[in-house]
């Protein structure tokens, strides 16, 4: 039987639904995360409703796809997956992962990173992906690294952190 492109054995991801939306609102006003969400400001939930309602799953015209990471098992909706910056004409994008925190060190993040790649790379036909991670951020940074990720550039004092700042690391993955 064929894989589907968009899911493994423990998760799937799909198109952000607007049963979504009180989940996504908690994740973005969480002001302990924005610091990694790079969100400054609470989201409405009008906001995300409109956004979850009219939501255009096109990458070509966006140049943005938001995926839900939904655990096979419980049906739970446990992250998010975005593929953003898409070029075309250059076959690249960047990536970036929400688990819940609730969900978090499972391997989740790993599977839906690695279902994102397989659908970046033999779907869409992308060469590299690219995530900006902090360095401070040993997690991701393992994560990625886990899932074919090398690092390829250090972004001094890239993440702000209240008064202080954090580099950047710049983790690229590149087809073979």
């Amino acid at each position: 039987m064929t894989q589907k492109p968009l899911e493994d054995d423990i998760l799937m991801l799909r198109a952000i639904e607007v049963t979504d939306v009180d989940r996504v609102l908690a994740w973005e006003n969480d002001s302990s995360q924005w610091d990694t969400t790079n969100t400054n400001a609470p989201f409405s939930r009008k906001q995300l409703w409109d956004y979850a309602a009219n939501y255009e799953n096109n990458i070509f015209a966006t140049g943005n796809l938001r995926l839900m990471a939904i655990e096979k098992t419980s049906g739970n909706c446990i992250g998010c997956v975005d593929i953003f910056n898409f070029n075309h004409f250059h076959n690249r994008a960047e990536v970036g992962i929400y688990i819940d925190t609730n969900h978090r060190r499972r391997g989740f993040g790993s599977h839906a990173v690695g279902i994102a790649l397989n659908y970046a790379c033999n779907f869409l036909g992308l060469k590299q992906i690219v995530a900006e991670v902090a360095a401070d951020n040993v997690a991701s940074l393992n994560m990625l690294s886990n899932c074919g990720f090398t690092k390829c550039a250090t972004l001094k004092c890239w993440f702000r952190r209240s008064d202080s700042y954090s580099d950047g690391i710049l983790m690229q993955y590149l087809r073979k």
